[in-house]
């Protein structure tokens, strides 16, 4: 969302296959284990025209998973 805005980007569709996390996205919940990461959202939220949340199943996200997750390694490596 950080780099999205950064960039001028006024609308975004964030996908995420923790349908806990978009529930409470959605719904404005709270949740003391990602309260954190919650707030950053709410907070992000506000800096974009349209935004929208949509969950997708762990079935059909490993691909895009692992990607980032290898990005992440490359990221973190001496």
């Amino acid at each position: 969302m950080i780099s999205a805005n950064t960039r001028g980007i006024t609308a975004l569709c964030i996908y995420s296959d923790s349908l806990t996390l978009i529930k409470l996205v959605k719904k404005k919940g709270r949740n003391l284990e990602i309260a954190g990461i919650l707030t950053d959202i709410y907070l992000l939220c506000h800096k974009f025209i349209a935004i929208r949340f949509k969950h997708i199943p762990r079935a059909d996200n490993n691909k895009v998973d692992s990607i980032a997750k290898r990005s992440l390694g490359l990221m973190y490596e001496p």
